[in-house]
């Protein structure tokens, strides 16, 4: 039998605290979002790009296996996390 470990809802918070760190179009370490966010924040990232918000990542310049992430312009968000 499967069992579902995080609920919809859980999903939807962790797009909404996703977003509320990126909207200030500045880039993000991965450290900083799984600080902020959660250390799964990529699963709150992918379902935000599957949604059509365009978030762009580049490699860290000094950090090895970093990455940094922040929101492409323009900003169009899905219906559903206008409000978040």
């Amino acid at each position: 039998m499967a069992y579902r470990t995080t609920t919809h809802r859980s999903y939807r918070n962790q797009c909404a605290r996703l977003l509320s760190v990126l909207r200030d179009r500045r880039w993000h370490t991965t450290a900083d979002l799984v600080r902020r966010v959660g250390h799964r924040f990529a699963a709150g990232k992918h379902l935000l790009v599957r949604a059509g918000v365009r978030i762009a990542r580049a490699r860290h310049p000094t950090r090895r296996w970093q990455h940094r992430y922040r929101l492409e312009l323009p900003l169009r968000l899905p219906l559903r996390f206008r409000n978040a």
